[in-house]
């Protein structure tokens, strides 16, 4: 199945993308099935430039280049603050928002870790956003809370109320998830919930089982997608309303 029909995109969504563990591919996987379309890709907060094969346009606004918009996948950046790495400017790529049929925002930074603690001016989620995709790897479960596994583990672990070398069960997940402070913390529009990672029938299983602590914790469930990005398969876990 495509990302644009188990997450109903639709022309004028704006979409952010938040959490860890595979928002940029997400983004780029995305707007390849999006390819025939004006498809505009940014950050509100910092990322990694596009290559040839992610973006078919880049323009740096700090270099006061002028955008032709055409279709296809076109990365508007703020500035460059290196050569592999840029930061937005949302309310300068704002001017151009109109004049695409869809908008692709990386919303949140984990440093490239599985897991991350939000501090308080995190994520960075554009007011006009119209879906929040939250995005938690699944392989990460039976792993210890570790520095090289959990970014800001300090915010972490007073969020969640754990500590350095506790084991991440499936209901630390599903507190990640549902946590106020955690995955979704200050989302807009609605909310979908993306499992990385799911490979084989373990993973599926794990995904099985979150599903249900969550249908346990919640009256009302996320639209749940499970799959994995690197292999760009994807398939519904749940059709659920908003979570609440």
């Amino acid at each position: 199945m495509y990302l644009v029909d188990l997450i109903d995109t639709k022309k004028g969504d704006i979409i952010s993308v938040v959490g860890s563990g595979g928002k940029t591919t997400f983004i780029y996987n995305i707007a390849k099935e999006l390819i025939k379309e004006k498809v505009l890709i940014s950050t509100t907060t910092k990322m990694l430039c596009p290559t040839k094969d992610e973006a078919d346009y880049f323009f740096c606004l700090s270099k006061g280049e002028k955008i032709n918009i055409k279709n296809g996948r076109t990365f508007i950046a703020g500035e460059k603050i290196d050569d592999n790495k840029v930061c937005g400017d949302i309310f300068k790529v704002e001017n151009y928002i109109s004049s695409f049929d869809y908008v692709l925002l990386e919303s949140d930074g984990s440093k490239r870790k599985p897991l991350k603690g939000w501090n308080d001016t995190e994520p960075v989620i554009f007011n006009r956003t119209t879906k929040t995709i939250g995005i938690i790897p699944l392989h990460i479960i039976g792993e210890k809370i570790t520095y090289e596994n959990v970014h800001r583990i300090e915010k972490f672990n007073h969020i969640f109320k754990t500590n350095v070398g506790d084991e991440i069960t499936l209901d630390v997940m599903a507190d990640i998830i549902i946590n106020p402070n955690g995955l979704f913390k200050d989302s807009i529009g609605e909310k979908i919930l993306f499992l990385n990672r799911v490979e084989d029938e373990k993973s599926k299983e794990m995904a099985w089982k979150l599903l249900e602590i969550l249908n346990r914790k919640n009256k009302n469930s996320l639209k749940i997608i499970g799959g994995s990005l690197k292999r760009k398969e994807y398939f519904m876990l749940s059709t659920g309303g908003d979570l609440k």
